[in-house]
């Protein structure tokens, strides 16, 4: 059933159909997940009073641009605040409203809508095995278990993620011509970044819609919103070109609940879909995950924000939406190289450009505010215990311990020196080597944790092994 709310933005009220997510069908998550609803809080008019709110905010971002334009962070940069209706603010440092970047992995925000459009269409179904599109791709399976449109599009297909992860174990799949890692996680059971799962989606969308990619997305998605200055991507992964003024278009027609220029682009129902896990999470009022495309954060059965990143050498892209005030921020640069300093910088400015969002809608609260849960006391003591590889029976050894009065998370990898794990959300931690993610895998039916998925792969939980 869909339900009804009513979205207030400056003087404007409209009443339009909340977005739900309750079917087992839709998402291949447990029924009871909640229904993810994108539902706006009372935006208030910025008032003359509020006007210095906003200098001061888009005055603090402005000289904190140029200070690292001055450093050589950057050759150009390009921010953006946008709402339902049009653009509020830019500013650019040798750039301007149509100069064209690299975006990086926000193509994969384009591709994951055009499978919205296709599901729409019933052109495929999520849970469908990607061999029916392919037939050799029946030979990247975990245990035999194959891989789902589904599992490609939310990043739960099993692939390693080769930023952190090194293997010869590469299989070519020759109908689409590409060299692909075998799968050392289950499907369905935990998120873990993919190019390779996207390129492959790219090319089952290719056969589906009957074209390139590039023209499938230029047909679906450029000409309906009005993005005259984009172009490509060359894969589903990667390759997207855009502006600043394209790349705030095509969040504005999400802000719309997916209509841009008087057309229906994407169905509130899709909207929705894309705004929901691709495996289990406990119980939690606060969760971050990733759905088909977005980085979402919610709060209770609220999408908080979602969003997505772009970053290499040469390229840095960023595409924000905070749908209870019905604005989004973004930027695009091209730096030279994608350093620790250029990664601070982004992160500041992320948080400069949320404060100018939220300082013209005249939130009383830092639009980003939000925290993680901690896990259950349920949840949190079965943590404890021997996990091994079953692939190089490799060891992991986690276990609560308390140092200084406070109870904290500690892995040992093998014989190593253990090392701390510090929490993201209530089942993924962080630590150890390059301070990697650590997620805890629930079993949906018993609530009981039965694994941990690493960087380099699947520790299974030792019967018995709670110390």
């Amino acid at each position: 059933m869909l339900r009804k709310v009513v979205f207030k933005f400056q003087k404007i009220t409209v009443a339009i159909s909340i977005f739900e997510l309750a079917l087992l069908l839709s998402c291949g998550a447990s029924r009871t997940e909640p229904s993810y609803v994108f539902s706006d809080t009372n935006i208030n008019p910025v008032s003359s009073n509020d006007l210095n709110r906003v200098a001061n905010s888009q005055e603090r971002l402005e000289r904190f641009m140029a200070y690292n334009y001055g450093k050589k962070v950057f050759p150009s940069f390009a921010v953006g605040v946008f709402d339902r209706s049009g653009f509020i603010y830019t500013h650019f440092i040798s750039s301007d409203l149509n100069k064209q970047y690299s975006t990086g992995s926000v193509t994969k925000l384009l591709t994951a809508t055009l499978l919205q459009m296709q599901l729409e269409r019933r052109r495929l179904q999520p849970f469908e095995n990607i061999d029916r599109y392919f037939d050799d791709l029946s030979e990247l399976r975990w245990n035999h278990t194959p891989i789902t449109i589904q599992n490609l599009v939310t990043h739960t297909g099993g692939f390693p993620d080769l930023r952190y992860f090194k293997t010869t174990d590469l299989i070519k799949i020759e109908s689409i011509d590409l060299k692909v890692p075998m799968p050392i996680y289950p499907p369905s059971q935990h998120y873990r970044y993919s190019n390779h799962g996207y390129i492959i989606l790219g090319h089952i969308l290719e056969k589906v819609c009957g074209n390139k990619i590039e023209e499938c997305i230029k047909r679906d998605i450029y000409e309906p919103i009005g993005m005259t200055e984009s172009k490509g991507p060359t894969t589903g992964a990667g390759g997207y070109v855009t502006t600043l003024q394209d790349l705030m278009l095509f969040g504005k027609m999400y802000l719309n609940g997916g209509r841009a220029n008087g057309r229906t682009i994407l169905a509130q129902s899709s909207m929705a879909e894309m705004v929901h896990p691709g495996f289990y999470i406990p119980p939690s009022e606060h969760r971050f995950f990733t759905g088909r495309g977005w980085r979402v954060r919610t709060a209770g059965n609220q999408v908080v924000t979602m969003f997505h990143i772009g970053g290499a050498n040469y390229t840095s892209a960023w595409l924000q939406l905070f749908p209870p005030y019905n604005v989004g921020i973004c930027y695009l640069g091209n730096p030279p190289e994608y350093t620790s300093q250029l990664e601070s910088y982004l992160v500041a400015v992320q948080y400069m450009l949320a404060d100018i969002a939220g300082a013209y809608v005249n939130s009383n609260k830092p639009l980003y505010e939000w925290s993680p849960d901690q896990p259950t006391p349920e949840l949190a003591k079965q943590f404890n215990g021997i996990y091994i590889n079953s692939l190089t029976e490799n060891k992991l050894q986690v276990e609560w311990q308390t140092k200084r009065e406070t109870s904290q998370l500690m892995a040992k990898f093998n014989n190593e020196k253990e090392y701390t794990l510090f929490p993201e959300t209530h089942q993924v931690y962080n630590g150890g080597n390059k301070f990697i993610s650590h997620q805890f895998i629930v079993e949906p039916k018993t609530n009981q944790v039965i694994a941990i998925a690493t960087s380099d792969g699947y520790y299974v939980k030792q019967p018995d092994s709670n110390t």
